[in-house]
């Protein structure tokens, strides 16, 4: 079936934005059913030079529930996003720098792109998939001054989510911009 031409674009990279956004907030405030309830039900979230890769909403709860149990007090800024809308399908990606609050105050932590794949259904955008790209070497951001809160959680992240290749997920093919 042929892409349907552009109809209120604005507003469809409006809410693609807030969704992602909204991402971000729910995973570093909570609650978890808000968070979970943005993606498919295949949803997937991915760190692929980690090689982690969480897909489906039972894991997504897991990894969700990991998060707000071993990484406090972390704040995701999502900026300059570059969104391609086709049809019913979308891509964007965006700048993501991270900070932690410690008791000397907001300090860097991370910086890198996310990368999202939306699908609308039934009226609404949702998630199918996120990957996190960063372009510090891994290794880097852990021996970092906040090694003692990461290293255990990225440990526990690769113990249930580490695998060696990714599934395929299919890919907005006609940018409307």
């Amino acid at each position: 079936m042929p892409s349907q031409p552009c109809r209120n674009l604005t507003e469809d990279l409006v809410l693609i934005q807030e969704l992602a956004h909204q991402c971000s907030f729910y995973a570093d405030h909570g609650p978890a059913q808000p968070w979970l309830d943005l993606f498919t039900d295949d949803g997937e979230w991915s760190i692929p030079a980690s090689g982690i890769y969480v897909r489906g909403k039972e894991n997504l709860r897991l990894l969700i529930d990991t998060i707000h149990t071993m990484v406090r007090n972390v704040h995701h800024m999502q900026s300059n996003f570059i969104t391609a809308i086709d049809g019913d399908r979308a891509t964007a990606s965006c700048e993501v720098n991270s900070f932690i609050n410690t008791e000397d105050g907001p300090q860097p932590l991370d910086q890198g792109l996310y990368h999202y794949t939306f699908q609308r259904i039934h009226g609404q955008w949702y998630i199918v998939s996120r990957a996190k790209e960063s372009p510090a070497n891994l290794k880097t951001v852990l021996n970092g001054p906040h090694t003692a809160l990461l290293v255990p959680y990225f440990d526990r992240l690769v113990d249930l989510f580490g695998q060696t290749t990714r599934p395929q997920l299919p890919r907005a093919k006609k940018p409307c911009l």
